[in-house]
This record gives structure tokens, C-alpha cells and sequence, in this order.
């Protein structure tokens, strides 16, 4: 039995109870995302506008900032696939795919392990 919407509402993005917590982990990549794009702006401001000459640092938080993106984004994508949930929930091949990863790399783009990949 799922959670009881009242007519006239949307049900919840993410439910939080025992068994599942990708709304938590949603949350936590969210500020995570939030504080390290504020960091780059600020610095982006400051090196803009206050102090001109741009230094080995300030491509350093560039290089992290990217890769918060990306990581933020395959952090979603995979509670999107079932993450956080708890495993007796899951059906077999949503636990294989988030173990490996293939959930979140596109088809056109991975190595194929089969030849259904190849030809779906």
C-alpha cells in the first residue's frame, strides 16, 4: 500500500520511512551542489571584479566544481533507479544495475555485456 494523497494534492517526489531514504540522500547532494556552486561564484566575482588575475587555484575549484556536477547528477540519477531503497525492495535487476552502474551510463555510450544491449 502506497501513501494515502488527498484529491486535489501530488504525491511525494521521495517517500522517508524505514525503508526508504533517497530523499535524505537527494538533500544531502543538494546542499553538497548548492555550497560548492556558491563557492565558484564567489570566487568568480572576486576574480572578475575585485581582483583581477586569475591563479592555478581558481582552475582548481573550476575542476571541482565540475565534478560535483557530475557526480550530484549521477547521485541522482541512481536513487531515480532505486538507491536508497532498501535492497528486499528491489527487484533483482534494479540491485544489479546499481551496483554496476549501468543505469546511469546510456546504452549508445557503455560497452555492451550482452548481445540484448547491443540490439535494444
Amino acid at each position: 500500500m502506497g501513501v494515502y494523497v488527498p484529491p486535489g494534492y501530488s504525491p511525494p517526489f521521495q517517500v522517508v520511512d524505514d525503508s526508504h531514504h533517497g530523499a535524505w540522500i537527494i538533500i544531502t547532494g543538494a546542499l553538497g551542489l548548492v555550497v560548492s556552486l556558491v563557492s565558484f561564484l564567489i570566487r568568480l566575482y572576486v576574480r572578475l571584479v575585485l581582483s583581477p588575475p586569475f591563479a592555478y587555484d581558481d582552475f582548481v575549484l573550476l575542476g571541482a566544481t565540475i565534478f560535483a556536477v557530475v557526480q550530484t547528477s549521477l547521485l541522482f540519477g541512481a536513487v531515480s533507479q532505486g538507491f536508497g531503497t532498501a535492497i528486499d525492495l528491489l527487484q533483482h535487476d534494479q540491485v544489479d544495475n546499481i551496483q554496476t552502474a549501468r543505469a546511469l551510463i546510456p546504452k549508445n555510450i557503455r560497452r555492451p555485456t550482452s548481445n540484448k544491449d547491443i540490439y535494444s
